[in-house]
Parts: structure tokens; C-alpha cells; sequence
């Protein structure tokens, strides 16, 4: 499974594509399992149309907020083996692409998933989704003492 370091670069990568600000013209869903909300007829059609504003990561959670409707908030969990990738349309997709969504720019955002163990969600609000999670350890929330306190009263070395 990609660890958090791997997935905060995967963020930093999409950025760096500059895939915020980007429209995802369609979707086009490779594997339904995958699709945890709505139903991936309803999923692909919530992503049509929408602009990206942002990639954001929440632990091991790429979140996506999009502008234009409800619900405004694409979540990718990457799996074990899951990669995002931007690409032009017209450059071959690997053959363990699960997901594309063109873009306005004529490139598409590529789920690769090969063990298909990743999985996404188009929700209101990604907390809908995302298990309860400790503080994200790369933000100013995680303290020290905030580590002190979470470790009294433990035993374990």
C-alpha cells in the first residue's frame, strides 16, 4: 500500500501538472467495485462538467474539491498498488488503467490501479467517507505535546 509520503507526492505531482483549475469533461468508470458513491452511472455523470480546485491529502486520502454542484468533493484512495496520472488523450493508456477523466485541456487524469484494490467516492463532504483519522502529522496541529499526550498512560515500548 503507498504509504503517506508516497501519496503526499502523488498530490504534489497533480499539482505540478496543474491539474487544479482543470474541467474533467467525462468519466469514464474501468471497474465498478471501485466506485464506492454514488452508483457509478451517477458518479461518472457528477464528474462531467466540473472544475478541480484544489488536490488536497487527507492521511492516505487524495481529495479533490470541485466547483459547480453538489456533491462537490471527489476522494481517491489509491489501494496497494494505485497510481494518479495525467496524460494527453492521445498517449496510450497502460493496460491496468482503471479510470479516465478527460480534461479540458485535452489530457486526462488516469487511475492505474493493477491489484484493483483502490477506491473512489464523489461526496458532500469527504468526512462522510474518510475513517477517524489522528492529526495529519505534516500540518502545525501535530505537536509535540500533542504526541506526549497521546502516548501517557501507555505501556508498550
Amino acid at each position: 500500500m503507498p504509504e503517506l509520503p508516497e501519496v503526499e507526492n502523488v498530490r504534489r505531482s497533480l499539482i505540478r501538472a496543474e491539474l487544479p483549475g482543470r474541467t474533467i469533461v467525462s468519466a469514464y468508470v474501468g471497474w465498478d467495485n471501485a466506485v464506492k458513491h454514488p452508483a457509478p452511472t451517477k458518479f461518472a455523470a457528477g464528474l462531467a462538467g466540473r472544475t478541480i480546485i484544489n488536490v488536497e491529502r487527507r492521511a492516505k486520502y487524495l481529495i479533490f474539491p470541485l466547483s459547480g454542484g453538489d456533491p462537490d468533493t471527489f476522494v481517491v484512495h489509491l489501494g496497494m498498488t494505485g497510481r494518479l496520472q495525467v496524460h494527453p488523450q492521445n498517449r496510450p493508456s497502460d493496460r491496468m488503467t482503471r479510470h479516465t477523466f478527460p480534461l479540458d485541456d485535452g489530457r486526462e487524469l488516469r487511475f492505474v490501479d493493477g491489484r484493483k484494490f483502490g477506491k473512489i467516492w464523489l461526496v458532500d463532504d469527504p468526512e462522510d467517507v474518510l475513517p477517524r483519522l489522528s492529526p495529519e502529522p505534516l500540518t502545525g496541529e501535530f505537536t509535540v505535546a500533542l504526541l506526549v499526550s497521546s502516548l501517557t498512560g501507555r505501556n508498550a515500548p
